[in-house]
């Protein structure tokens, strides 16, 4: 009995260590959406953003199959900052080409 409990104490101690870690790295992907939306793209490293992004797919789908929640939702989210990350640079990405075409700055 005492044994079981201290197992649970644990599990919950290890969950909220999980769920500080997906908290950390999510904030961490705030002011990089943020600062990216402010510049319009510009000095975003692409190649960083699709393999972050990748990463994340595929650790969300892995976390899905193991059936592990806080990763499944840590990588998530990661995925949903990656793709406005990347919706943000392809769209203003045309809006200067078509700036350019039509002469404006």
């Amino acid at each position: 009995m005492a044994c079981a409990l201290v197992q649970k104490v644990e599990k919950m101690g290890i969950d909220i260590l999980g769920v500080l870690g997906l908290v950390f790295i999510v904030l961490a992907w705030v002011p990089e959406t943020i600062d990216n939306y402010k510049k319009r793209g510009r000095g975003l490293d692409i190649k960083f953003v699709l393999l972050a992004l990748s990463g994340s797919l595929l650790l969300a789908y892995h976390a899905y199959v193991i059936n592990d929640g806080v990763f499944l939702i840590l990588n998530l989210l990661t995925s949903i900052g990656g793709m406005l990350n990347l919706a943000m640079f392809i769209y203003y990405r045309r809006v200067g080409k078509m700036k350019k075409r039509h002469g404006k700055k």
